[in-house]
């Protein structure tokens, strides 16, 4: 029955979806309340949990996707998006290059967490791959 319930619950938000992305009535008032709260203006694009167990919900919020994971109580536990290299700051772009030279920067996530915010961002040299977290900071 565990494994039915993603399989129901996607079914549902995509019966329940309609043009403007309305998912109020599937989720709980606590997860429509955070998301109105802390990203004013987003739409709810789609909702499901993760491998993880996680409520993953899919927003659309200022033009960026963002993706809000809440726990099995309905709590906030991070969101995630993705960030172009290019709009990374100066600061992190070049103190990530003097750490590791020779890399490139493949793929940037913003991370927000309650106790911090992060970047998760992978590198490729050649063959070798790897992933860094770093703090944000101003140029």
């Amino acid at each position: 029955m565990r494994l039915l319930l993603p399989v129901f619950i996607t079914l549902l938000s995509l019966i329940a979806c309609d043009n403007k992305g309305n998912f109020d009535t599937l989720l709980s008032s606590d997860i429509v309340d955070f998301i109105q709260k802390e990203y004013k203006g987003s739409t709810i694009c789609k909702a499901e949990y993760d491998e993880n167990g996680l409520y993953e919900v899919e927003i659309n919020h200022n033009r960026i996707l963002k993706e809000v994971y809440f726990d099995t109580d309905d709590n906030w536990v991070y969101t995630t998006w993705d960030v172009r290299v290019s709009d990374l700051s100066v600061a992190v772009r070049e103190a990530v290059l003097e750490k590791y030279p020779g890399c490139r920067i493949d793929d940037v996530d913003a991370v927000e967490r309650i106790d911090k915010s992060y970047y998760k961002i992978e590198l490729d040299k050649g063959e070798l791959e790897k992933t860094v977290y770093i703090t944000p900071v101003e140029d």
